[in-house]
């Protein structure tokens, strides 16, 4: 038998990651499309020509961290939250079915611990890639089902460039979460992963760590929506310097883990 190419094993990802989710792709549609209601209302105050980059903004736009010198409880956006913790769902459920053995066999005929490793990070990445281009497919369905006019371009941020750099902060960093949820699922377990993603994106709600990547992922803390904020530039650059340290850090743990799961009474078991 022949051994599994790279790109055999990157189709086969890819198809397990869209046959898994199959039925999430309605959730995140209706999600996405709940989202762009509640970010309707909120632009709908501000009398702007709003485009979709603004309905993007908006559902990422988070919130200031939390000190003791404001007023009220502290409350967590549940926009910015549910959006990013459903694309780390979907991006690792995949993986958590894959410890059961059923990807064993693959692995063994695969040429190299490596290229299996980077098959399982690059269809991650392609899944959360496709997650937000359904997310702006939603909201360009919903602009065009309210008859407004089609605008791509932003109100809020004028400079498009700039718009599309602060645009990407919220899809790097479900990346770069759902990376480190899938070093969580593989090497330790499913549960192990989702009570991380569920503590760090709490964390970065509460709080404003200093180069902390989840900070940029909330827009609001950004400079081009709060004079003195956070550098987009930088965010972009620490995003995917960790992406890049994480997918290397799991090759290297991964060529030592035992592949082949051991059964009670093995000759070999401690």
């Amino acid at each position: 038998m022949t051994d599994f190419t790279f790109w055999r094993l990157f189709r086969r990802d890819l198809q397990n990651y869209f046959r898994i989710n199959r039925f999430h792709v309605l959730i995140v549609i209706g999600l996405f499309f709940i989202g762009a209601m509640t970010a309707d209302s909120q632009l709908s105050i501000q009398q702007l020509n709003y485009g979709v980059m603004d309905y993007f903004i908006m559902l990422f736009r988070g919130s200031y961290p939390f000190t003791e010198t404001q007023n009220g409880m502290f409350q967590l956006p549940l926009t910015w939250f549910i959006l990013i913790y459903f694309c780390v769902y979907t991006a690792v459920i995949y993986p958590a079915q894959e410890q059961n053995g059923a990807s064993t066999y693959y692995l063994l005929r695969a040429k190299s611990r490596t290229s299996w490793w980077l098959c399982k990070c690059f269809s991650l990445v392609v899944w959360v890639a496709f997650y937000f281009f359904l997310g702006f497919a939603c909201l360009l369905g919903f602009i065009l089902a309210s008859w407004r006019p089609l605008r791509l371009s932003s109100a809020l941020v004028p400079d498009q460039t700039a718009c599309v750099f602060l645009c990407s902060l919220p899809i790097l960093f479900a990346a770069l979460l759902a990376v480190f949820c899938l070093c969580l699922c593989m090497f330790f377990n499913f549960w192990m992963a989702q009570a991380a993603a569920v503590t760090c994106l709490v964390l970065i709600a509460f709080v404003q760590i200093p180069y902390f990547p989840g900070n940029y992922s909330m827009l609001i803390r950004c400079r081009l929506l709060t004079p003195g904020g956070l550098e987009e530039s930088t965010g972009i650059f620490l995003h995917v310097i960790l992406i890049a340290l994480l997918w290397a850090a799991g090759s290297l743990f991964f060529q030592k883990m035992d592949i082949l799961p051991r059964k009670k009474g093995d000759i070999n078991e401690n």
